[in-house]
């Protein structure tokens, strides 16, 4: 009898044990899931098209449908993405730029990424 009982309570810790280590596997198995989906989304907002004033009246907000500057009503523009692009650090070659990073043919520095300004559309 003592022993039906030792047995029965060793099954019930081995029960226990063996479930809830298969619930911890589980919960990794969703929490990867949720990640995942979450960096589809991400990466969906990311690729949607943005919308922003051509004067930059709110300093680089965006929006995500076409309409007007709540500021001075003029009408959104596509917000493009810009690619990185590359410039002689000394300018040798007076502006000029390059789509990936290498050497300056004048004088042999490497060319260093240049910073995206905000004056796309128009000019000074």
């Amino acid at each position: 009898m003592v022993k039906k009982i030792i047995v029965s309570i060793a099954f019930l810790c081995v029960s226990a044990i063996v479930f809830t280590s298969c619930k911890d596997e589980k919960k990794k198995e969703v929490k990867k899931e949720v990640v995942e989906e979450v960096k589809k989304e991400v990466k969906k907002e990311a690729m949607a098209a943005k919308y922003q004033c051509p004067m930059d009246c709110e300093k680089g907000k965006t929006y995500d449908k076409p309409g007007n500057c709540p500021v001075c009503k003029m009408a959104l523009k596509k917000k493009e993405a810009m690619a990185d692009v590359y410039q002689c650090p000394m300018d040798c070659e007076k502006g000029k730029t390059y789509d990936k990073a290498g050497k300056c043919p004048k004088c042999n520095m490497d060319l260093k990424k240049k910073a995206h300004d905000s004056h796309e559309g128009h000019k000074h």
